[in-house]
């Protein structure tokens, strides 16, 4: 498990009261990311929960994004005695929950299709009857938000971790014909991206710059 933590130094103002009281919304961004590997595996992902500083931040939002990648191969071999449109799908069903409710769930799926004649006697994976797709990927994103005052955010703020749980599930098929013999090698990763946005009660130092910075801008418009 890969882990990165990133503290916007750049905010923007809240369209909320807190924007109306002088404050900032501020962001914090925490990576976490779960290994390629054949799918059927779950894996815990930590993310640094959101300090409050002493009461000095509140956190206000928290935004949960899912990055899932699924890759691998395909093959088909139609064993009908008769020609056949065959349709391989190589995926899986990539999920993060958090105390075992769902926070966001993808399906990529790489398709691709081929037209079949009557099985040509190897089980091969080639020729008329037969095709293999060796290099298949996909990709697909879910984003999930948490608001204070909506959610529950008690559990993503503290001085510890907190434990998303990914899991993903083969969900690799083919149909098209009533004999068909598949095989499918699949395999899949996730990256969680979350972001907590907060506001902080504004140092006198701090306080007395954005007031300068604010005098400034006025004089500009001017």
């Amino acid at each position: 498990m890969n882990k990165t933590t990133l503290i916007a130094g750049a905010a923007v103002l809240a369209a909320s009261g807190a924007a109306q009281a002088g404050m900032m919304l501020q962001e914090e961004m925490h990576m976490a990311m779960a290994d390629l590997m054949n799918t059927n595996w779950m894996e815990k992902l930590d993310i640094p929960q959101f300090d409050t500083m002493g009461g000095n931040r509140t956190l206000e939002q928290v935004m949960i994004t899912l990055d899932g990648h699924v890759e691998g191969a395909a093959m088909a071999e139609s064993l009908d005695a008769a020609p056949a449109h065959i349709t391989l799908n190589l995926g899986a069903t990539i999920s993060l929950s958090l105390m075992g409710d769902d926070l966001a769930v993808v399906i990529p799926v790489a398709m691709e299709a081929f037209d079949a004649t009557a099985f040509d006697g190897s089980l091969d994976f080639m020729g008329p009857s037969g095709m293999s797709y060796p290099d298949l990927t996909a990709d697909m994103s879910d984003m999930a938000s948490l608001t204070s005052g909506m959610d529950d955010l008690t559990p993503w703020i503290g001085a510890g971790n907190v434990s998303l749980v990914a899991e993903a599930l083969g969900a690799s098929s083919g149909t098209g014909a009533g004999n068909l013999f598949l095989q499918f090698s699949t395999l899949a990763s996730a990256k969680v991206t979350v972001i907590y946005k907060f506001t902080e009660v504004p140092t006198p130092g701090s306080a007395a710059l954005l007031s300068v910075a604010g005098v400034f801008a006025s004089r500009r418009r001017r």
